[in-house]
């Protein structure tokens, strides 16, 4: 089994923790160097901080894994958030139509699934999103992260630099992945 470098990925493998994107190689182009961070203000300063840690969620196409999360701007607590998306009935449309926040922070969220019997794992490191309300978030970086997995018991591994990402519709993505 040797070991060897990932130059093309599946867009679910790659993406699908941001949002449905069509894309296949995994160098694309990227924007300027550089991360947006969350806004700032009087505004901000004068809201409170939910914070969730631990957080494990399948929205169907494969699991989410968050260690820490900084939510800004909701009218949730930390502990209403982590119900939401971990609750008994599992996450649905409808509940993630709930969540609002102004950003979100999270400096490394993994997102695994297995694709043909092939498990895959997406790590994105530095996560912002930004405006989330109606099942969407409107806006999502990430300063890079990496892709790793195994084809015919060779492992492949691959890196990928910044992203941005631009109304993703998480709750469609929850309704698509649900009826199968």
């Amino acid at each position: 089994m040797g070991k060897r470098r990932l130059t093309r990925v599946s867009a679910t493998a790659l993406l699908a923790a941001m949002g449905v994107v069509t894309l296949g190689w995994l160098d694309w182009p990227t924007p300027a160097p550089g991360r947006m961070t969350a806004p700032a203000g009087a505004a901000m300063a004068q809201t409170a901080t939910a914070v969730v840690e631990n957080l494990s969620f399948d929205l169907g196409v494969g699991v989410y894994r968050i260690r820490r999360m900084e939510v800004i701007g909701s009218p949730m607590t930390g502990e209403e958030w982590r119900e939401t998306l971990t609750g008994g009935q599992g996450v649905t449309a409808d509940r993630l139509a709930a969540l609002k926040a102004d950003s979100i922070s999270i400096p490394e969220l993994e997102f695994e699934q297995t694709v043909g019997g092939t498990r895959q794992t997406v790590v994105y490191r530095d996560v912002i999103l930004l405006n989330i309300a109606g099942g969407r978030i409107a806006q999502a970086t990430a300063s890079g992260g990496t892709v790793s997995g195994a084809v015919d018991g060779d492992s492949i591994s691959g890196e990928f630099g910044p992203s941005t990402f631009a109304g993703i519709d998480v709750a469609g993505m929850a309704r698509l992945f649900a009826t199968g």
